[in-house]
């Protein structure tokens, strides 16, 4: 896969980059030892790199994350993809009334600290009887500051 230098190593195509890998990758580990093998470091913490991959097929993809076909096209084309053409987050906003919503198998209990941060959030709308108060806009408002899991 790729082009190969006269010594038969792989060009350093990722010489210099630093990559994190979601768990969520098909194949990782192979993805993992392609950066390696061509040059790039692959970081344990989201935080530490440059270019962090994510499968483009799931949902909810964050902000700042890359398909992980820009490895495997940089390989096989043997120079460096153009990124932005694998950019995969974030991922459009769930529209109103949408059916394709993950369940759980068990709900999960909200804690103190949640129930204090959704007072805190309501309360503005209370103090201010002439605020329109729209359940779904609220909503949507309140989804995008958080990050679900």
């Amino acid at each position: 896969m790729g082009r190969k230098s006269s010594m038969d190593h792989p060009v350093p195509l990722f010489q210099g980059k630093q990559f994190w890998l979601s768990h969520n990758i098909p194949q990782r580990s192979r993805f993992k030892d392609l950066i390696q093998q061509y040059g790039g470091v692959v970081r344990l913490h989201e935080k530490d790199a440059d270019i962090k991959l994510v499968d483009h097929a799931r949902k909810n993809l964050p902000p700042g994350t890359y398909s992980y076909r820009y490895v495997e096209w940089s390989v096989r084309n043997g120079k460096l993809e153009e990124l932005e053409d694998h950019r995969a987050g974030p991922s459009a906003a769930r529209p109103v009334g949408a059916t394709n919503i993950p369940t759980r198998s068990c709900p999960i209990p909200y804690t103190l600290e949640d129930d204090q941060w959704l007072w805190d959030q309501m309360a503005p709308y209370e103090k201010d009887p002439k605020a329109f108060v729209g359940g779904n806009k609220i909503y949507q408002e309140l989804a995008t500051q958080v990050i679900y899991p």
